[in-house]
């Protein structure tokens, strides 16, 4: 072991910005503790204080001490703390690999009663050097020695996990390892909740990690390059000034909970890679090949980091199996089936004193999508509900590539300053087909959407086909289109933020500044054939160019105007002004035919590109093109107060209160049909952020505006489609949301242990709703905007988790929570009468649960899920809905059997079975029972492990489907999408590992 100094500096320089604030007390000793050789401050450093007599001080306390500059964590050493007034102290330090050193301090009164206190401080101006104690090298005999490892401790407000003590199956991630800590869950898109909070930030080693995407943490880093876990809360204001309020802020109302991932030490410098590819077949439909690559590799110093990662698969991310876990549920809504590509860089680096940090990402995604939608509507109409059907097949291909970058500094308590520039492009195209039809009563489909097969023939549609008479007797129209859009989006901008420490006041002036660009164009053609009940068939095609671009500039400045401090608490005020400004430029160019190119198209299957299209027979559409400008400038000047009573921050109690002044001035300018159209606005309003919390609990109020749009305040009609007419109201009032809610939190985390109650209710003053006509004999939906009144919702619930056993290997959670929305519309199928208000009540009530069990290798998780649904009117012909979905599922990982031979081989099984019910649904196609099954195979080879071989088996069953469902005032309707099919793949991943000095594991 070399032979190392700590040398530990004891300076009461006051509090810096960190969340993990346990206690308030007198006694706060900041400490560094310094490498004698490197002369570097070291981390992860345990302290236990004593009296002279080598009596513990049971009260003590101690925790890293960080700030967060430009959303960046500075580690400035260690808080050592405790309430009890002795002579001396006596604070032992201890670090693995270093020799353990003590500071022996004396404490008079006097001096703590002639300190200073500013800003909630008490300064400490003495300095002293510890030296280390020597350790004796005593030659013993030899001993087995066998240690538990504790799982999880809990410092003031932070846990932290001990990777070492799980055993992980060969070749897991730290995915795995995050899903097998004690209070944790992971979910399919990567969201992390720990004892029932969301996980707002996954940093490694303190830092951002391919901001914005967890999933390349999660799925690519080595669960063994983990030492500790830590989860606490941080600000999520970029706490400039550092003082001890800022930070009590940040706690009381900002706090955001935070995963950092601390590799071990010999991975602090070296390389870590991944390579893996895949290869199946698909096991139902075109039973075609199926594909997999991905590559990952990891750089990381001191003080700088680069990441690589590159992967392709044609079975879409949301249906990667993982190994020891759960397997991730899809997700397609929207999606159908992909085709991805993706890569991206993340680079950074910091100067030894980490005065100086730059970062950078660049990522690119290609895409390419295959998407079946079918859809069931059922519109609510004073005279009986209309019901629609619709069937859509879409293509798209589309390619973004992003950057972003930060460079930031700072000098302590002088001044901080950071910019980040940021880009973006995309382009897409894509091809969509679709069928539609709209019913005068329920066609009572005997299988999804199986009305549009009787209403259009197979060919040509000149002709409505010969389906049942029932269902020609209820048709109010039907509609066959086909479309080809081009597009592409850029935005390009660049922000700045800084303070500066004003001289005599010692108070930090803060200032921002940022601009932004973007534009992007459609270009877009759609073919369709109508044919009405009233008046027969015809055909209405159009062309689109649509160009747009957007100019925002922003500036801001803030200063704190006052710190009361008291014994018992402290009251502090910020004046803050900011103002913004966007202007936007929108166009459309429409052109129309009602040439049969439908008709055309169809019988050769293929749709024309879109110089081909420009170069048909059209007509220009003058009263539905137009050039509009819009430009909007906002000036907020806001006071917010802060104030907490009481030392201790789980029983103080905090108030915070803001309202922000708002003076807003807004003009449109629309041209078009010839003439031009102006409009400005002025409003002027106050808008309020109030907040109580006391220790467990919480209470908050806020008051918002809802802006009106500013082009539904012109006199518009656009009519460019025959069966839908869009028409503006300048009469509209502003709505404003009040939104209320009410909260208990209880945790224990040494037991895993969290209580979560809650109740929130959201009002809405003048909500904007669109009033909806519909005309059963032409088929034609009018919509315009009006202030409503009565719109609410309220919702209350629990939830509640904790580990049954000491070893927490043995865990569960239960949630229950119930809403009630009182929905307000409008809605008439009478052309000739204004529009009949209509309420709708619905009540929902979802529960869930889940068991799990985990010990070594072996892992068990039973859940369920539950969501029931009552939606009911007072009005006549409403047909009362009463409908549920139930999903019930079984995890089972281990390994088949013990290990064998010398290198312990063995078959690592990882299964899931999930039940699907849906019971209620009028559409008998919707009720259904699906079983999904999943199962995987893996095991690790090679002379280090360094080869896992996998097979994967995805839907055996061959049963998964999706559907969603929307409700509002004025319908409700359910969405089927197409998802990746069945399919069995053969993986082979191989794990590049740089072996430390100490071996890997």
């Amino acid at each position: 072991m070399n032979r190392i100094l700590l040398l530990i500096l004891l300076a009461l320089v006051g509090f810096q910005a960190h969340a993990q604030y346990e206690h308030l007390s007198l006694l706060h000793n900041n400490i560094k503790v310094i490498d004698e050789v490197t002369k570097k401050l070291l981390r992860g450093a345990e302290f236990t204080v004593f009296d002279t007599h080598g009596r513990q001080l049971e009260n003590a306390d101690f925790w890293e001490r960080t700030s967060f500059r430009n959303e960046q964590e500075v580690f400035n050493g260690y808080t050592v703390m405790t309430d009890e007034f002795v002579d001396t102290l006596v604070i032992r330090a201890t670090l693995p690999g270093h020799e353990v050193a003590e500071a022996i301090v004396p404490t008079p009164r006097s001096k703590y009663e002639e300190a200073k206190t500013k800003d909630g401080r008490f300064w400490w101006n003495d300095e002293i050097r510890l030296m280390t104690r020597r350790s004796m090298n005593i030659e013993l005999g030899e001993a087995e020695v066998t240690a538990s490892r504790i799982l999880m401790v809990q410092k003031g407000d932070t846990i932290i996990y001990n990777a070492a003590a799980l055993q992980m199956s060969s070749g897991s991630m730290l995915n795995n390892l995050v899903r097998a800590l004690p209070g944790v869950q992971l979910s399919a898109n990567g969201r992390i909740t720990v004892n029932g909070e969301f996980v707002q930030s996954l940093l490694v080693n303190g830092k951002d990690f391919f901001k914005g995407d967890p999933n390349v943490a999660l799925d690519n880093l080595p669960y063994y390059t983990v030492d500790k876990i830590k989860v606490y809360h941080r600000g999520l204001d970029d706490l400039k000034n550092a003082t001890l309020a800022d930070s009590l802020r940040a706690m009381a109302v900002e706090k955001a909970l935070v995963m950092d991932v601390r590799l071990k030490k010999e991975y602090g410098e070296g390389w870590l890679a991944n390579f893996e590819a895949a290869s199946g077949f698909r096991t139902t439909g075109d039973q075609g090949a199926v594909h997999r690559g991905r590559a990952f590799a990891l750089r990381f110093t001191d003080h700088s980091k680069l990441g690589i990662y590159a992967s392709a698969n044609n079975v879409g991310d949301n249906a990667n199996a993982t190994h020891n876990g759960e397997w991730r549920e899809m997700n397609a809504a929207g999606y159908g089936e992909n085709t991805m590509q993706n890569a991206g860089i993340d680079f950074s680096i910091e100067n030894k004193e980490e005065t100086r940090k730059f970062a950078t990402t660049l990522t690119a995604r290609h895409n390419d999508n295959n998407c079946e939608t079918q859809s069931s509507t059922q519109n609510f109409y004073p005279t009986g509900d209309v019901f629609n059907r619709s069937r859509s097949l879409s293509s798209s291909n589309s390619a973004n590539v992003s950057w972003n970058a930060s460079y930031s500094q700072h000098k302590e308590r002088r001044y901080n300053f950071s910019v980040s520039p940021n880009f973006y492009y995309s382009k897409s195209n894509g091809d969509s087909q679709s069928l539609s039809a709209s019913f005068d009563g329920d066609p009572l489909d005997a299988t999804r959407t199986a009305s549009l097969d009787s209403i259009f023939p197979a060919t040509v549609p000149s002709a409505f086909a010969e389906g049942s008479n029932r269902l020609l007797g209820l048709l109010i129209y039907s509609n066959q289109g086909m479309g080809r859009n081009e597009s592409y989006n850029l935005n390009a901008g660049i922000s700045a933020s800084g303070s500066i420490r004003l001289p005599f006041t010692k108070q930090n002036l803060s200032l921002s500044a940022g601009t932004n660009y973007h534009e992007n164009e459609r270009n877009s053609f759609y073919f369709s054939h109508v044919n009405r009940r009233s008046s027969g068939g015809y055909d209405e095609n159009s062309r689109n160019v649509s160009p747009s671009s957007t100019f925002r500039w922003n500036a801001s400045i803030s200063h704190r105007l006052f710190m009361l401090n008291r014994k018992r608490g402290w009251l502090q005020g910020d004046l803050s002004y900011s103002f913004n400004h966007d202007s936007s430029n929108d166009a459309n160019r429409l052109y129309k035919s009602d040439l049969p190119l439908i008709e055309q198209m169809a019988s050769a299957g293929a749709l024309p590109s879109i110089q081909e299209a420009e170069n048909g027979q059209w007509t220009f559409n003058l009263p539905n093109s137009y050039d509009t400008r819009e430009t909007t400038d906002d000036h907020k000047l806001q006071l917010y107060l802060l104030s907490i009573v009481g030392r201790n921050v789980k029983t103080s109690r905090h108030f915070h209160l803001a309202m922000p002044l708002h003076i807003l001035n807004r003009s449109i300018v629309d041209t078009r049909n010839g003439g031009t159209q102006r409009f400005n606005q002025q409003l002027v309003y106050f808008s309020t952020d109030f907040g109580f919390r006391c220790g467990n609990f919480d209470a908050s109020y806020d008051l918002r505006p809802e802006l009106t749009k500013l082009h539904q305040l012109i006199d518009v009609t656009d009519n460019s489609s025959s069966l839908y007419i869009f028409k503006t109201n300048p009469n509209l009032r502003t709505a404003f949301g009040h939104d209320i809610f009410l909260g208990y939190n209880f945790k224990r985390p040494e037991h895993s242990e969290w209580l979560n109650v809650n109740t929130q209710t959201y009002i809405t003053q003048h909500k904007v709703m669109d009033a909806v006509t519909f005309d059963r004999n032409t088929g034609v939906t009018t919509t315009q905007p009006l202030n409503t009144e009565g719109n609410w919702w309220s919702t209350a619930g629990f939830s509640y988790g904790r580990a049954f056993d000491k070893a927490k290997h043995f865990n569960g959670e239960l949630g229950l929570r119930y809403t009630f929305a009182h929905s307000v519309g409008f809605a008439n199928d009478a052309a000739s009468l204004l529009p009949e208000q209509l309420v709708t009540l619905n009540n929902r009530v979802r529960s869930n649960f889940r068991l799990g069990y985990s010990r070594n290798q072996m892992r068990v998780d039973l859940t369920g899920n539950f969501t029931w649904n009552d939606v009911n009117s007072d009005r006549a012909n409403f047909q009362h809905l009463q409908y549920a979905d139930h999903s019930y599922g079984l995890t089972f990982a281990t390994p088949l059997f013990p290990g064998i031979g010398k290198d312990k081989w063995t078959i690592d099984f990882d299964t899931d079975v999930k039940l699907y019910l849906r019971r209620g649904y009028r559409e008998p196609s919707m009720n259904t029972t699906e079983w999904v099954w999943n199962a995987a195979l893996s095991t690790r080879v090679g002379k280090t492990k360094q080869w896992t071989l996998r097979a994967v088996g995805f839907d055996l069953l061959h049963q998964l489907s999706n559907i969603t469902h929307s409700l509002t005032a004025q319908s409700f309707s359910e969405t089927w999408t197409n998802t990746v099919r069945s399919y069995v793949s053969f993986h082979v991943v191989y794990h590049l590992q740089m072996k430390p000095k100490k071996g890997i594991e």
